[in-house]
């Protein structure tokens, strides 16, 4: 149980790893696209109810996206210091 507890962690870790990696690649386009979208919500008329979801669900998909990468970065430092605190005892 203990090894495959470790196994887990390691696991967690590593993927903490690679999403810090793709967070920090892909941060200039998270960038970029938020600001397309706020140009956009701001350009486009308050009638324009279709347009405006659009841009809604575009910026929840990013937002989502950027969730994710946070969400395995985050389990990732968690798993790394469950693994130091049962190496110290």
């Amino acid at each position: 149980m203990i090894d495959e507890l470790k196994a887990v962690l390691e696991s967690q870790i590593d993927e903490g790893v690679v999403a810090v990696r793709q967070q920090e690649v892909l941060k200039p386009f998270f960038e970029d696209k938020e600001a397309q979208l706020w140009e956009a919500f701001k350009d486009a008329p308050t009638v324009d109810k279709e347009g405006l979801f659009d841009i809604k669900l575009q910026s929840n998909a990013l937002k989502g996206m950027e969730s994710y990468f946070q969400g395995a970065i985050d389990t990732g430092k968690l798993a790394q210091k469950q693994l130091e605190e049962r190496s110290k005892n």
